[in-house]
């Protein structure tokens, strides 16, 4: 995976998290390309799923320091990802099948589609109505 100028949504803090999990998807690839140890995929992927939580916590912190108006629809977007990822991780951990292909798959659509439909809402509030106050 790599960052694509068009996710930047304009606010420092928040693309520089994105380039991060953009990283940490790209090292998750790189690990089921070279068939790496299902061990080090696991890690990668509760890599992935702990600094999520970080981002989703920083960037709720942010829409609440502007008043982003779409801030509680956006959380439970962010709620409902960490439950479906938990719910791989769980599924995973009790025998379920999954690909990593899939795996990746789902993480990188999640990511790209969430950044360019939602938190680019989030970019254009804060540097076209908050900033103007």
């Amino acid at each position: 995976m790599e960052w694509k100028q068009k996710y930047c949504v304009g606010i420092k803090q928040i693309d520089d998290q994105h380039k991060s999990l953009v990283d940490m998807i790209t090292r998750l690839q790189e690990i089921a390309n070279e068939r790496d140890s299902i061990t080090e995929m696991r890690n990668v992927i509760k890599d992935i799923v702990k600094y999520t939580k970080f981002h989703f916590s920083e960037e709720e912190k942010f829409m609440n320091k502007i008043g982003f108006p779409e801030r509680v629809y956006h959380k439970d977007l962010h709620d409902g990802l960490i439950r479906q990822v938990i719910e791989l991780l769980q599924g995973l951990k009790f025998g379920r099948q999954l690909s990593s292909i899939d795996l990746i798959d789902f993480l990188k659509d999640w990511l790209i589609n969430h950044i360019i439909k939602e938190d680019i809402k989030i970019g254009n509030y804060y540097n076209h109505e908050y900033r103007q106050e």
